[in-house]
């Protein structure tokens, strides 16, 4: 079976990012063949290498044509590649398939829809009824889709989030507590950082903070007023910004605990 995978644009060190590879890597081990279409490209393209992927247009092109191009490329992966199914990351891509479908006179080609986040964060979720299938990335999520698509829960799987655990060690634990923040930037978004110097700056005794990870592309300045309300919560001294970090286990060393002050998770890699 040949597997398309249709994503959008990425930062290139998300969830998101581990997670497709992981799932390409598992149809292969089936013997199917995948490609990866991506629509906007990849901010960060370490994560591709080894994969067979196309880059479609990009996040600097004019809205118009880099839909243009969007819609070009999605008939040139269906019609070109010529996929038995196709696993789109959002309903944007979601739509491209269907539009490459179309043009490109495939009709049996399958369309599965595999969103990253609660429904209730998905953009135009009404738009999903369109998919002829559903991969739900967690328990939760497939719950949820049920119940919007009712007439479609027969055809709604659950495939987990899965990491590579052959390698993993333990981690150390220090004398004194040591929390661990490992995952991208926000200030009063989604992650909810502020939140956790907020609950950090509460604590009695002896602590320290380690925060791995960067803002987005274009959300530079989440990181700026992370750091300044550190400062203005007199956490200069206690709190260590790693930035960004291949492995971030090892970079981290020894830690007492993980801490998620997420406002919402599709499900955390």
């Amino acid at each position: 079976m040949r597997v398309a995978f249709f994503c959008p644009t990425v930062s290139g060190t998300g969830g998101v990012e581990s997670a497709t590879r992981n799932l390409m890597a598992g149809f292969r081990a089936l013997g199917d063949q995948t490609h990866l279409f991506l629509f906007g490209g990849s901010y960060d393209q370490g994560w591709l290498s080894g994969l067979p992927y196309t880059q479609i247009g990009s996040p600097q092109d004019a809205r118009l044509a880099r839909f243009a191009k969007y819609a070009l490329g999605a008939l040139r992966a269906v019609g070109g590649w010529e996929p038995d199914a196709i696993v789109c990351s959002d309903v944007t891509t979601l739509e491209m398939a269907r539009l490459g479908r179309l043009a490109s006179g495939r009709r049996r080609t399958l369309i599965a829809s595999w969103i990253h986040y609660p429904l209730q964060e998905v953009r135009m979720k009404e738009k999903l009824d369109r998919a002829d299938l559903h991969l739900a990335i967690s328990a939760q999520i497939a719950d949820d889709l049920q119940a919007f698509l009712p007439q479609q829960r027969q055809r709604i799987f659950t495939i987990l989030n899965a990491i590579d655990v052959s390698a993993a060690t333990l981690v150390p634990r220090p004398p004194t507590a040591a929390f661990l923040y490992v995952g991208r930037l926000t200030f009063d978004s989604q992650k909810r950082v502020n939140d956790l110097l907020v609950a950090v700056s509460r604590l009695r005794g002896s602590w320290t903070l380690k925060i791995i990870g960067t803002p987005s592309k274009g959300s530079e300045e989440f990181g700026e007023q992370l750091r300044a309300l550190a400062t203005k919560l007199g956490l200069d001294d206690r709190v260590s910004w790693l930035g960004w970090q291949q492995n971030a286990w090892q970079a981290a060393g020894p830690t007492t605990a993980l801490v998620m002050p997420s406002a919402w998770e599709g499900f955390p890699m």
